[in-house]
């Protein structure tokens, strides 16, 4: 799904990753971290990817892996950012004596079973997994489900 790099675009997104991720059988509280996810890594995107232009856009994509687990797979021609060289927050110590930035990536390193981030060709490319959890019910089903708008 391709979609501008814009507010109006994280819902819509969101609705396509959670639609797919349940019809493979995600439970829902592996949903709701994939929604917090999203929500955090979207609107950096929509923030911060395109500082020299009010343009750009997202792609998303996302497939069940042959394991059972759901990959999340989000790119962007933005500024170069890997946002898994940036350290973890030192929750420790008091909010006020905190540098500014940084939880919402340590909220997605946390909540995503793994995560992976590549420069290529001029683009971000992120890609978020999350296990499956085993359950009698959950089938692989169908392996990619990335389109374009």
């Amino acid at each position: 799904m391709q979609m501008p790099a814009r507010r109006e675009s994280l819902h819509p997104i969101q609705e396509f990753v959670l639609k797919e991720a349940s019809v493979r059988g995600m439970p829902g509280d592996v949903l709701q971290k994939i929604e917090l996810v999203l929500e955090e890594v979207l609107l950096n995107i929509i923030n911060y990817a395109y500082p020299e232009t009010d343009s750009g856009e997202v792609q998303t994509g996302c497939r069940e892996q042959d394991s059972g687990d759901f990959q999340i797979r989000i790119m962007d021609h933005g500024a170069p950012f890997d946002p898994l060289k940036r350290p973890d927050p030192d929750t420790g110590r008091p909010v006020q004596h905190r540098e500014v930035g940084g939880l919402g990536i340590h909220l997605v390193k946390n909540m995503a079973d793994r995560v992976e981030y590549t420069r290529q060709d001029g683009r971000n490319i992120l890609d978020i997994v999350f296990n499956a959890v085993s359950s009698p019910g959950h089938k692989p089903a169908h392996k990619d489900a990335s389109t374009s708008n």
